[in-house]
This record gives C-alpha cells, structure tokens and sequence, in this order.
C-alpha cells in the first residue's frame, strides 16, 4: 500500500509542473498591543482595572493580560471585558478576518474562563456576525476564529472576557494575540480543457482562472513542446502529432503558471489510493469544523534529492531556514512558486481551497468533472469546485454542519494544521486504531488537540510528516503556512517512497 502511494505522489508531484504562487496575503498584525505586554490600546469600560501579569509564566514575551482588579461582586459566574477595535477600512466584503490568541486560567478548580469574541460591525455598531472561543485549562492554549466580512461591516471589535467561578481573583489569562485580515487575491491559476486526448491535426480549446478573470488575454500562453502543439493568444490549443503536450497559462499580472497536459496521466492517473473508511473523517456540528492539519521542524537535509534542485534565490528564504530544503524540492518539482518580487513568504498561510488543489495534484486524483453541489459555497462555477470535490470523493476532507442545516467548507479560511494531518493520514491509508498517542502526549497544548484527531497527529508525528514548534507546542488549530505545505509534501514524498 505504501509503495503504490509513494508511486503515485512521485508521479504526481515530478509530472504536475503547477504553480502555486501568490495564494493567501495577510496584512500585519492589525492589534494594538495584541502581545500582552500592556493594557494600552485596550478599552476597560466597568473599570475592572485590567492590566499586564508577570508573576505567572506568559505563553510569550514578558507578560499577559488579565483582570488585575479582580472581582467586582460575589456573583458565582461574574464577567469582566475589555475590547479593542479595528478599522476594516481598506478591506473588501468576502476577505476573511482572522483572530488568534492564547487563553491560559489559573491552576485552581473549578477554573475560571477565558473567552475571546470577535464581532464585526456596521456603522451604527450593530453586529453582523461573531463568534467565539472559550476555555477553562491551566495550560496555555491556541484559538482561532475566522470570519467572513459581510457587506456593511465596517469595524472589527475583539473581547476579551474574564468569568469569575472561584475565588477573589479573575483568573482568565491571554497572550500573543493577532488579528489579521486574509485577502483572497489570485490563489492559484487552474487551466481546464475540452479534451483529455487530441491526435494531430485536432483542436482542443483550454481556459484558464486565476480566481478573477478567464479573459485569455490575462494570461501568456505556451506549450511544453512547439513541435508537438502550439497554443493562440485564445488558448486554442492546435495538435502537430499525437505526443503529450502541456499547455501553459501565464498570469500576466503575478507571474503565476497553471498548465493542462493533453494526451498523457500526468494528471488523471488512473490508479487511486484505497478509500478509506467512513470512519476515518470526522465530521462536525454546529459552527465546529472538521480535523486536518500540519507544522513542524525536522532534518532539513536530504542527500542525493536535494542536490537534483537548484539553489534557491528567495530574497526572505536564506539557506539556514528550517524549510529551504523543503521548499528547494518543491520548487524543483514545480509544485510552488515564490511570487513576482522574488519573495517566498513563507509564514504566508494556505486557504482551505489551495490545500485542497495541492492535495489533489499531489496525490494524483483524478479532477473531478461533475456537477454535483455537496458544499453550499463550493459551485461549479468556482476554480477549486473540482479540486474540492475530488478531495472529497476519497473523504481526505472535513467540513461545516451549519446552523441553518447546510454543509459549507469554508474555501477561503486558512487550513488548520490538525485538519491537515486528518488528511494526509486518511489519505495514506494509515489505520489510526494503530496510532500510539504517547507520541504526543508530551506537548503541552496536548489536551487543545481534539480527542477524534489525536490518533492522526499521533501517526502523522510518528511518519515524520508533522512535528510541534521548539518550545513544546504543536498549535493544532493553528494556521497552515507555504513552509509548512512545502516540508509536509516533501516528508511524505521522500520518507514513503523509501518504503
């Protein structure tokens, strides 16, 4: 089972010549003071006198905040807030607001809680849509909310909230906090086809979408081999022999290359991974999503794979990050691209939409090319419609139950990293009943790792696919970065094809 799954990403990955460029951009930490440090830029209005603690340990920097004052009253489950707003000026309706923090309380029971909002508003300060993370552990803890800014929304509110069950003190901590706005622009370039096979003298019309526009005229076209077919400024492909032949789509304003290869498997291989077992994808209810995920360090050295690649030339990648081997064998295969400025940005994060082509490709799946609506923000018309659904039809993806009973995926938030080792390990065939969850019982976000998934983190430790950060955090619902996508890749391409 191994040896055919390395077989089939080996053909994948060397044939798919895809590039995967600009993706995701995020503006910078839009948060004043988000680090903890001091109360500054916070508004305190019952006075609770909330302030910087450093008498226990911070997840990061010197010191968190808290409700210093303690509590107000004797009520068992009393409340204490600061907010601090952010002006969406400058961002667009469909953009995605993100918010990340660290939530600690301390070791007492019963714990008090720590609860972070986001809300997005209208003018008139009406919230359009929020939601929330809580959490009543003595560890330090990552959460994430990511929302859609809705037409009208004007200005992003986050809370902080303090609930008192015990004591004289409010004991809700929170630390090295970000809120960033995600800017879906030009994620990928996917170029399609109205024939997988042409002989000579045949015409095969392509198209391609970056996500924006299918004007051909936004794109330099090109084939792998003029002798064998050459391609008009309309993407009318003209065959000269019956050779395979790949079609190029250059996005002229970002340098991104999609290509689709006529008369060869490079990109339908027939012969698919065994899907697993409904078991094996775990779905959720509410507002929750689905486990899938991935992060890491581990050996940057691969002798002999390596030295096949050029050296890379990414003015933010020097030789000595964690990830430039990684990314060199990427890149090499033509998986990933950096972007026009000869920048890599590799803390740059990947929606659920790019994971879900980067999977597909991959892994060798054949692109889906039906019509079927199963994601109600997942529609044909959409450029990651048949990468999506050819995720999903070997179940290698989670989704959304939403309120109103719908199914959603959620394209356009960041992948998290324990959605991505679901997938992965779902999609190698791996039995998670044989998972030794010791592993990863040493982290000290351990119990934030949902208990459905930590089977998954467990075998995607132990495959060497996925490792947590130098001090002892593996962020399960954290962010998947490019560096991250690019070692993930690479660790199942070359440690599986040694099997």
């Amino acid at each position: 089972m191994k040896k055919r799954l390395a077989l089939l990403l080996v053909i994948a990955l060397l044939a798919s010549n895809f590039s995967f460029g600009a993706g995701v951009e995020y503006a910078t930490n839009l948060l004043v003071n988000g680090e903890g440090e001091s109360i500054e830029g916070w508004i305190d209005p019952n006075g609770d006198l909330w302030g910087s603690h450093a008498n226990v340990t911070p997840h990061s920097g010197t010191a968190f905040l808290w409700p210093v004052g303690g509590a107000r009253g004797t009520d068992a489950d009393e409340e204490s807030y600061i907010y601090s707003d952010i002006s969406l000026l400058g961002y667009n309706p469909g953009e995605t607001a993100v918010l990340t923090a660290w939530l600690a309380n301390y070791d007492q029971s019963p714990h008090d809680r720590a609860t972070i909002k986001l809300s997005l508003l209208d003018a008139g300060g009406n919230v359009l849509v929020e939601d929330y993370r809580m959490q009543r552990d003595p560890q330090w803890n990552q959460h994430t909310i990511n929302l859609v800014i809705p037409q009208g929304a004007v200005t992003a509110r986050v809370t902080l909230i303090a609930t008192r069950f015990v004591g004289s003190n409010n004991d809700a901590y929170f630390d090295a906090m970000t809120f960033m706005v995600q800017k879906s622009q030009y994620d990928t370039v996917a170029v399609t086809g109205d024939k997988k096979f042409a002989k000579a003298g045949e015409m095969v019309q392509c198209v391609a979408n970056n996500g924006v526009t299918k004007a051909p005229s936004a794109y330099q076209w090109s084939t792998s081999y003029s002798q064998a077919a050459t391609v008009d400024a309309n993407g009318l492909v003209t065959m000269l022999t019956d050779d395979e032949v790949g079609v190029y789509a250059k996005d002229l304003a970002t340098g991104l290359t999609g290509v689709y290869w006529i008369n060869s498997d490079k990109k339908t291989v027939s012969e698919q991974p065994t899907k697993p077992s409904s078991q094996n994808t775990t779905q959720s209810s509410g507002n929750s999503r689905a486990k899938n995920d991935t992060n890491g360090r581990a050996k940057n050295d691969v002798p002999g794979v390596n030295d096949a690649f050029p050296e890379l030339t990414f003015t933010d990648l020097p030789r000595d990050h964690w990830a430039y081997e990684y990314v060199k064998i990427m890149s090499g295969l033509g998986i990933i691209s950096g972007y026009p400025d000869n920048t890599f940005r590799p803390n740059d994060t990947f929606s659920r939409a790019a994971f879900a082509k980067l999977l597909t490709l991959s892994a060798g799946l054949d692109v889906y090319e039906g019509y079927d609506v199963v994601y109600r923000d997942v529609q044909p018309i959409d450029w990651f419609y048949q990468y999506v659904m050819a995720a999903e039809q070997i179940e290698a993806i989670n989704y959304y139950n939403e309120p109103d009973g719908s199914r959603t995926y959620r394209p356009n938030v960041p992948s998290e990293r324990e959605d991505v080792a679901v997938a992965l390990v779902s999609l190698l065939g791996l039995d998670p009943k044989d998972a030794d969850l010791s592993l990863i019982s040493g982290y000290k976000d351990y119990n934030s790792i949902s208990r459905d998934m930590r089977p998954y983190v467990a075998l995607a430790y132990e495959y060497e696919i996925m490792r947590g950060d130098e001090n002892g955090y593996f962020s399960p619902h954290g962010p998947l970065t490019r560096a991250q996508a690019c070692k993930v890749f690479a660790v199942v391409l070359l440690e599986l094809s040694s099997y």
